[in-house]
C-alpha cells in the first residue's frame, strides 16, 4: 500500500480497506455523518454541519481505475440568502487544519 493520506494523521495500515475502515470510525466519532451521495462525483463522502456552514470531505477511491491511492478532497460550503460560496481544498492537510481554514474562511466571508 502506497502512503495514505493525512486525513486524521492515522496510523499506517496495511490495506486500504483497513484505512477507510478506521476512517469510518475516526470520522463518525467526530460527528461526521457517511453518505454516498454524490457532490462531486465522488465515491463517498463525509459531512458535518457547523454555525453557518458545512464541511464535505469527499473521498475518491482510484482503485478503481487505474490507480492504487485513496484521494481526499476538503469542502467548506456557506449557504446565504444571495446564493452559495464554496472553499474547496485539495491539499494532503489534515481534517483539523481544514476545520480551522473553513473557520477563517467563514469568519471573513460572514462580514
Amino acid at each position: 500500500m502506497k502512503t495514505t493520506p493525512k486525513l486524521l494523521d492515522s496510523p499506517p495500515s496495511e490495506t486500504w480497506e483497513d484505512w477507510l475502515a478506521e476512517i469510518d470510525q475516526r470520522m463518525k466519532s467526530k460527528g461526521y455523518r457517511h453518505y454516498h451521495g454524490h457532490i462531486k462525483k465522488e465515491s463517498f463522502c463525509y459531512c458535518k454541519t457547523f454555525c453557518g456552514y458545512m464541511i464535505a470531505v469527499l473521498v475518491y477511491d482510484f482503485r478503481e481505475l487505474f490507480y492504487s491511492r485513496i484521494g481526499i478532497q476538503y469542502e467548506c460550503l456557506l449557504g446565504d440568502n444571495d446564493g452559495r460560496i464554496d472553499l474547496s481544498v485539495s491539499k494532503d492537510i489534515t481534517l483539523e487544519q481544514f476545520e480551522a481554514m473553513a473557520d477563517t474562511f467563514y469568519q471573513a466571508m460572514k462580514q
